[in-house]
């Protein structure tokens, strides 16, 4: 009852800091459109002159204020700064291009499409800029060369496109006063509140899983893992957030060193590695057969409780950046021979031991170093990717297309479609559909609720502003919500905002149609683009499922390396293999969002067990890798002789390489599932047979247990050998949870191979059906 409270508790601290977040965002956007409102409205006539699209000031505000932080409007305002930059002397060039050989004023449509589709692909083809930039400089170049086919350029080519800069530092200025009164709103105390909710969610499922693998009851044991997964969702959801701000963390962090209040940032290295070991603690306990028998023994019991304590201080230790040693190695070593007897069903607990080791430890920080150090590396990339250019011709056949047929449809709010396809566009594999019609959606909705208050406040013009307060504010948690998503929020929020915050011509309700329409028009066109220029995400997700089978048996290949300084690069491998895998989620979940049409269904069920799978398996792999290195380190440092217990890991790393090797080849030789398993249907019969009489899982139990139990032996001889003397028994000890851990982690990734080739041949029955 105790842990279901505190779990209660945590949950709803963590919606209480989101929902204060997403309040103060909407509080700090009311304030940035209150700005731009009075000036462009009540402002002096030069102002307005200047200023001279206020819906775009809008729009810049609400991309600069995504998470009303200080550091992340910074960082929104130097975006803007970039685009701007980008985007002028473009439109100078193009204007005087376009007017130069016939003295006229004005465009034609046609002309400025085509500027605009030339622009855009020069703007789009830089690699190292942030999408909300590219989004602010598609959004200005479309402003500059629709009003040039509306009012024409009365004024000279670079004075001319002057007026959109205007409008976008509008927004800009009005961002930053929005965040700077009364006081600003730093991401870094957002985080570090995060960080501690963290550390208290990481601090009880540590305690419940050590109580689980102490527990002798089944149903108290499963009882408790089920509390414990549902801490490690609201913990995956801290993470998350975290991530969210963390953008606007690293613009901040020059100014709040100046702080002595702020003068510790969180560490996310110590955080990542936090959550990878206790990973590991709940692989051990969902791998565990039964409870009932007792995993470990009462020696350990004390040993459990002592490791608990100990993570505890560990968790608040990491979320403050400090860095004490922790004295769990000198209980752990205490590992006699007859403590626990290394079997299938008690390679579990060593394992646990193992991660709560390399929790205690955390020393891995070496994982998201490198990690920063391609982020800077991608500053100096010069030569487009293949990605940048599809990008790149995407952007500029669709805004040059949304533009010419939405001033071809009413030649006074032409802009619009341009507009849409310019805040609709993103970098990456889109679900096209599924962004269209939550757009599409969310600007139908805001219209309507714009058209309403201009009713209620039909003879007060001037108070109508009012009516947007409630709605900016509903806005700001609709973009969080599953149904509308960041993008059809957005689209609510603009399609409100310029209805009630701008002066037009014409009633509220014609406006409101006309830009329905200029929208359909852009979302059309970006449809269209996307249809003929993609993949279907369906067939993205396929080629990415073997891309990253092909990573994988790379990682295979390598894994059995006598040499120690080659092992320390598989972490570079793991990375990219967990990060293909992370791409392949979002292809799957795209996938299973779009419409099937006259293609085959997505069979998101098998997608999902394979993301599951190859997501344990590179875990797992990190742990093997993480434990040789260690145990290298502990043996050097004392000056240990190990060629012979290498050998022997040497020998089981290469029979897992082997039996991954084989498996994955068959599937990345075979161009198409269907043909992977052609003659399996006599296998199948035998297969049902023998497990009707109970013979195939015997003989592979038992083979299994005699490979296990003849490694497990061979070690355990090598060890007495080599680490005899009774001034080696602390090395000895954590040499024996090392290598039990590490054949938990060979058996385990074994049978998680299996797992992906039966889903695999259930893949293909589906794709031959």
């Amino acid at each position: 009852m105790e842990a279901a409270t505190t779990t209660t508790v945590s949950v709803a601290e963590h919606n209480h800091i989101m929902w204060r977040m997403r309040l103060h965002s909407a509080i700090r956007t009311v304030v940035a459109y209150a700005i731009i409102g009075c000036s462009t409205l009540y402002g002096p006539p030069w102002f307005k002159k200047l200023a001279a699209f206020p819906a775009f000031s809008y729009v810049t505000a609400t991309l600069v204020t995504s998470d009303s932080t200080l550091g992340d409007t910074l960082s929104g305002c130097w975006h803007a700064i970039i685009a701007t930059i980008q985007t002028m002397p473009l439109s100078m060039l193009s204007l005087w291009i376009a007017t130069a050989p016939n003295g006229s004023n004005r465009l034609f449509p046609v002309v400025s499409a085509l500027a605009l589709a030339l622009s855009s692909l020069l703007v789009a083809v830089v690699e190292c800029t942030d999408i909300r930039c590219k989004k602010i400089a598609f959004g200005q170049l479309v402003l500059v060369f629709a009003d040039g086919v509306i009012r024409g350029v009365h004024t000279s080519a670079v004075v001319h496109p002057l007026r959109v800069a205007y409008s976008t530092a509008l927004g800009m200025v009005a961002s930053l006063l929005a965040l700077s009164l009364p006081y600003p709103r730093l991401a870094y105390f957002e985080v570090r509140k995060l960080h501690q909710l963290y550390a208290e969610n990481s601090k009880e499922r540590v305690e419940i899983y050590s109580r689980a693998i102490t527990s002798q009851d089944n149903l108290i044991a499963v009882e408790r893992l089920s509390k414990a997964k549902f801490l490690a969702q609201t913990a995956a959801k801290l993470l998350q957030s975290t991530k969210v701000l963390k953008g606007g963390l690293m613009w901040e962090t020059p100014w709040i060193r100046f702080f002595k209040s702020c003068s510790e940032i969180p560490g996310e290295n110590g955080i990542q590695n936090m959550e990878l070991s206790i990973r590991g603690m709940e692989i051990s306990l969902t791998s565990c057969p039964s409870f009932s028998t007792g995993l470990v023994k009462e020696e350990l019991k004390d040993t459990l409780i002592h490791m608990s304590e100990q993570i505890r201080r560990k968790s608040d230790q990491v979320t403050h950046q400090e860095t004490n040693g922790s004295d769990f190695a000198n209980k752990s070593i205490f590992l006699h021979d007859d403590t626990m007897s290394p079997t299938q069903t008690s390679l579990p607990a060593f394992f646990f031991l193992f991660c709560a080791k390399m929790l205690l430890d955390n020393s891995s920080t070496s994982y998201n170093e490198d990690t920063q150090r391609l982020c800077h590396k991608s500053w100096m990339k010069i030569r487009p990717s293949k990605e940048t250019l599809m990008f790149a011709l995407k952007c500029s056949v669709s805004l040059g297309l949304a533009m010419w047929l939405g001033l071809l449809f009413d030649k006074q709010n032409g802009f619009w479609a341009g507009l849409t396809v310019a805040s609709t566009l993103a970098q990456g594999k889109l679900a096209t559909f599924t962004l269209a019609n939550a757009q599409a959606q969310g600007i139908a909705f805001g219209s309507v609720y714009g058209v309403l208050g201009c009713s209620v406040f039909q003879k007060a013009t001037n108070l109508r502003f009012l009516a947007l307060l409630p709605w900016i504010i509903f806005s700001s948690f609709l973009k969080h919500s599953r149904i509308y998503g960041h993008a059809g929020g957005i689209s609510a929020l603009l399609g409100a905002v310029m209805i009630l915050g701008r002066k037009y011509s014409g009633p509220a309700n014609e406006f409101a149609i006309i830009r329905l329409t200029e929208t359909f028009i852009g979302l059309s066109c970006f449809i269209v683009v996307q249809f003929l220029l993609n993949q279907r995400a369906a067939s993205l997700a396929r080629n990415q499922l073997f891309c990253t089978l092909d990573i994988l048996k790379d990682c295979m290949n390598q894994i059995a390396q006598k040499d120690q300084r080659e092992l320390r690069g598989l972490i570079e491998k793991q990375r990219k293999l967990k990060s293909h895998i992370l791409n392949l989620q979002k292809l799957c979940l795209n996938a299973e969002l779009e419409p099937d049409f006259w293609f085959l269904p997505f069979n998101a069920t098998c997608y999902k067990k394979l993301q599951g799978s190859l997501s344990k398996i590179a875990d797992l792999f990190y742990y093997v890798v993480y434990n040789i290195n260690n145990m290298s380190h502990d043996f050097q440092s004392h000056a240990v002789d190990c060629k012979e217990l290498h050998d022997s890991i040497y020998d089981e790393l290469e029979y897992l390489k082997e039996t991954t090797i084989s498996l994955i080849s068959t599937f990345l030789d075979k161009p198409s599932l269907m043909k992977l398993f052609p003659d399996d249907d006599d296998q199948e019969v035998k297969i049902l047979h023998d497990l009707e009489e109970g013979k195939l899982s015997k003989k592979n139990d038992e083979k299994t247990e005699r490979g296990l139990c003849f490694f497990l032996e061979r070690s355990k001889e090598v060890i007495d050998g080599i680490l005899s003397s009774q001034d080696k028994q602390e090395l000895k000890g954590k040499t024996i949870i090392s290598l039990y851990a590490l054949e938990f982690c060979i058996t385990s990734m074994l049978k998680v191979i299996k797992d992906i080739k039966m889903t695999m041949k259930e893949l293909s029955q589906w794709e031959s059906s």
